[in-house]
C-alpha cells in the first residue's frame, strides 16, 4: 500500500516543481537556457517497449512576452512521441515542453516537461539525458479523465538515438 502513496506524493511534487518551473524565464529574470544538441534529434526504443516507439526532439519556436520585452523562443524544445500502437505507431502530436538543466551553474537544457491531452488522459511526460547522453529517459505519469475509474499510473522507458 505504501507504493500509492509514493506514487501519490512524487506525482504531487513534479507537479508542483512544473508549475513553478511555468513562470516566464523573462519575467522571472531566470538566465536562457538552450537545449544541448545531444538532446535534439530522434530517439527510438531501446529493446522492449510499451510506451513509445520513438520520441523526436526539436528546436521549439514557441515565444513568450516577457515584461513587454521582445518574444522568447529560449526554454523550449518541441516534443514529438509516437506510441506503440498496432500496426503503426500512434502520433502523440507535437507540444512545446519546457527545458531544464542539470545543476544551477549551466544554461544548457538537458531535461524537458511536457504535457499532452489525450482526451481521454492527460500524460505529464518529462525526459533527460542519461548514460553520458547516449540515452533518453523518459517518464510518463497518465491521469485518466475519461470516467473509466482507471487507477493513474506511471511507466519509465529508456531510449537510443537513431542512428
Amino acid at each position: 500500500m505504501r507504493a500509492p502513496l509514493l506514487l501519490a506524493a512524487i506525482v504531487t511534487s513534479l507537479a508542483l516543481v512544473l508549475v513553478v518551473a511555468g513562470v516566464n524565464a523573462a519575467s522571472a529574470g531566470q538566465p536562457a537556457v538552450l537545449p544541448s544538441p545531444d538532446l535534439l534529434g530522434t530517439w527510438v526504443s531501446a529493446g522492449y517497449n510499451r510506451n513509445f516507439a520513438r520520441i523526436v526532439i526539436t528546436r521549439s519556436t514557441h515565444s513568450r512576452y516577457g515584461s513587454g520585452g521582445p518574444p522568447l523562443a529560449r526554454n523550449w524544445v518541441r516534443v514529438h512521441p509516437y506510441g506503440t500502437c498496432q500496426p503503426t505507431p500512434c502520433d502523440w502530436g507535437v507540444v512545446d515542453a519546457r527545458l531544464a538543466v542539470e545543476g544551477g551553474g549551466s544554461s544548457e537544457g538537458i531535461a524537458f516537461s511536457a504535457t499532452f491531452d489525450q482526451d481521454f488522459a492527460i500524460v505529464l511526460l518529462t525526459g533527460h539525458l542519461a548514460a553520458g547522453a547516449t540515452k533518453l529517459e523518459v517518464d510518463a505519469f497518465t491521469r485518466f479523465t475519461d470516467g473509466s475509474d482507471r487507477a493513474d499510473y506511471w511507466a519509465s522507458q529508456r531510449l537510443q538515438r537513431r542512428s
